[in-house]
């Protein structure tokens, strides 16, 4: 994983604007997603197509919420794992989770740190 996980001053302005509330519905979202993805991806073993497409919609709204703060490599870590669920490719899917869910963990960890700076 890189060691910038986002655009710090995207994420500044855009976290300036909202604040706390902001903060909180970031990693709110983001937890979601995760569990989410991880629920598809355990439900993909009994019935693949369903799995795949769960996990594809988790994986589309991750790469929203990482546009929005600037998360360029969580983008990309999303949309190759997006194709991947278009093309039925499990193995590679379940490749990415790891990547995907470790680059959430530590945009929460930021984005909590900053929550804390500002309150």
């Amino acid at each position: 994983m890189t060691a910038r996980i986002c655009d710090q001053t995207q994420l500044d302005a855009l976290l300036n604007l909202g604040g706390r509330a902001l903060c909180d519905q970031f990693v709110a979202d983001l937890g979601r997603c995760q569990a989410r993805l991880t629920e598809a991806l355990g439900l993909a073993s009994a019935d693949q197509r369903q799995g795949l497409e769960m996990a594809r919609c988790a994986l589309h709204e991750l790469r929203g919420i990482a546009l929005t703060v600037g998360a360029t490599s969580l983008t990309r870590y999303c949309a190759k794992a997006e194709a991947f669920c278009d093309l039925g490719h499990i193995k590679e899917v379940l490749e990415a989770r790891t990547e995907i869910l470790a680059t959430c963990d530590a945009l929460t960890v930021l984005i909590n740190a900053y929550s804390e700076r500002t309150s």
